[in-house]
């Protein structure tokens, strides 16, 4: 097999207060929030697998399911006080324009990339959004760069000469694919103290990398589990002093829009109006927090909750099964500690089994299993 491709090292790694779970929280809707551009290509980021300390992604093509572009991990570990997490490519697919099908006339190109880098920058601006002194550092470029030593072995650099900037290549012909499976980069300590004392990474030219969607950013308005205690009135005082951060990932907000504090409350709760559709035609629609079961009661930490009986004549379905939240423009998921446990399908045909108490956001055409009973998301 050849050398790994120049940017197989590539990723985020992230020092945190939060914990795993909220993190994990985070990822899967940077997955949701991550689909690529038109210019480089749609794409879908699923999640395949996950346990207690690592997640497997995998990238799709956007309208064929099947066709698998790369495979990634998001691994965590835990100390006290503070929780590490950092994304690996495992697997990933490559093309080259070619002449005649065989003779190489660009440099090999990491199809799924920029999807990848999208979902990167995401994951990492909800964290700094969620834990403003959380230490964030994307890995982008070509490996060595951090160092400011060149990598032995390096391609062509990634950034483009202003000739090659004013041209556009050429419409590619029928690439010639090819599969790869990347050893396990050489990268700084993965989870070392010192993480925010290395040079950060210059970041690629538009041309190479897009940035992350305006839109997108700062989206975060809370962390899902994650309670923080009310914030007093401002007094004008200076803010407490700490430890310096790293600047949050991508194109900065906008240095005269000082109410942050109102941008990110205006986000709370969901403007789309969601409903569950029932097996029969029937809709539930998903306003406020519901529960459901099979004869359901609100739980101690949501008294408030509207109780939702589902007819499920096999009893697979729990008395008090799970319970539902719109906000953010997603709908999330809870199992209650379930006998028979809360199933998440994609449209893509990729299933997720929820961890009991970690709320799971699933979106438009999404398949929920209340054991053995489904229901199918719908937002109008």
């Amino acid at each position: 097999m050849g050398k790994p491709h120049k940017y197989a090292w590539n990723g985020v790694d992230i020092e945190t207060s939060l914990s795993i779970e909220q993190v994990a929280n985070m990822a899967q809707r940077a997955a949701q929030e991550s689909t690529g551009d038109l210019l480089k290509g749609k794409q879908r980021v699923v999640t395949t697998r996950s346990g207690d300390r690592q997640i497997e992604f995998r990238i799709n093509d956007y309208l064929i399911s099947f066709s698998k572009l790369m495979v990634f991990f998001l691994d965590f570990e835990e100390r006290p006080g503070a929780t590490f997490a950092s994304t690996r490519i495992e697997w990933y697919l490559t093309n080259q324009q070619t002449v005649g099908g065989f003779i190489p006339v660009s440099t090999k190109r990491m199809v799924a990339h920029h999807t990848y880098l999208q979902f990167a920058r995401n994951l990492g601006n909800q964290v700094q959004a969620a834990d403003p002194s959380a230490r964030v550092r994307l890995r982008e470029g070509t490996e060595g760069t951090d160092s400011g030593t060149p990598a032995a072995g390096n391609e062509t650099s990634p950034s483009p000469s202003p000739t090659q900037a004013a041209v556009p290549p050429p419409p590619p012909p029928p690439p010639a694919a090819e599969n790869h499976r990347a050893p396990e980069p050489p990268r700084p300590p993965a989870y070392s103290p010192s993480i925010q004392a290395a040079v950060a990474l210059p970041s690629m030219p538009p041309e190479t990398v897009p940035p992350a969607p305006a839109a997108l950013l700062g989206m975060v308005t809370g962390v899902p589990g994650y309670t923080r205690s009310p914030e007093p009135p401002a007094t004008g005082s200076p803010a407490p002093s700490g430890t310096a951060r790293q600047g949050p990932i991508g194109p900065q907000v906008h240095p005269d829009d000082e109410d942050v504090e109102a941008t990110r409350r205006a986000g709370i709760g969901s403007s789309v109006p969601w409903a569950m559709e029932l097996p029969d035609g029937r809709t539930i629609e998903i306003r406020e927090t519901t529960v459901v079961g099979r004869n359901p009661s609100p739980p101690a930490d949501a008294p408030g909750a509207v109780a939702v009986s589902l007819a499920d004549h096999t009893k697979s379905v729990s008395k008090t099964h799970a319970m539902v939240q719109a906000r953010d423009g997603l709908v999330w998921i809870t199992d209650l500690h379930s006998t028979n446990g809360t199933v998440l399908t994609n449209p893509a045909g990729e299933s997720l089994a929820t961890h009991a108490g970690n709320p799971t956001p699933a979106g438009e055409g999404w398949q929920i299993a209340f054991g053995d009973f489904s229901v199918k998301l719908r937002g109008s």
